[in-house]
């Protein structure tokens, strides 16, 4: 038994003057790439996790989706961790990307970066959107300092395989991860 969770409904998805920080937003064809306050757009985040959940994490947990919202507000309040998002030419929300930023334990004084979640909604895909919107995510990054970034690849649990635009990137594979849930 999967946890498929409701597609959030767009009406219902309030929308907030967007307020981008940090580095300037960059266009590509009719998108819009920035940082974002995840405060400022939780309803419309909750709409395309609820996407991204629906299409890989059901098919290896049965638990309904509830992210901890506060927690990410809390840690970027603390710079632990930072949202880029894709908006196309009308402000809503099509894409994220949100990372963890923590000091490497494997060398000193250096700041990495760990992807939390990438996605892109199914009909914005392709056209070289992905990765136009990873290299600008790059770009802030090394200007915040970080000089190691993880990402991970949903294609085992039904996402659509980064490992060539990660290859064109620079990636190496380094491990693959399992989960196991537990109660």
């Amino acid at each position: 038994m999967t946890a498929q969770v409701t597609q959030i409904e767009q009406e219902s998805v309030q929308p907030v003057p967007i307020q981008y920080y940090g580095f300037r937003p960059e266009t590509y064809k009719e998108f819009t790439f920035g940082l974002e306050p995840t405060e400022h757009c939780v309803e419309e985040l909750r709409k395309i996790h609820t996407e991204h959940w629906n299409e890989t994490e059901v098919l290896y947990l049965s638990r309904p989706m509830d992210p901890d919202y506060d927690s990410i507000i809390s840690m970027e309040a603390n710079r632990q961790f930072v949202l880029f998002t894709i908006r196309d030419d009308s402000g809503t929300l099509v894409g994220n990307f949100g990372f963890y930023l923590a000091l490497s334990t494997h060398f000193k004084n250096q700041l990495m970066a760990k992807e939390d979640f990438f996605f892109i909604t199914k009909e914005h895909r392709g056209g070289g959107l992905a990765r136009n919107f990873y290299q600008y995510a790059e770009r802030c990054l090394v200007q915040l300092g970080v000089k190691l970034i993880g990402v991970s690849d949903k294609a085992p649990c039904g996402g659509k395989s980064l490992e060539p635009l990660l290859a064109k990137e620079g990636f190496k594979p380094v491990s693959t991860a399992y989960v196991k849930e537990v109660f």
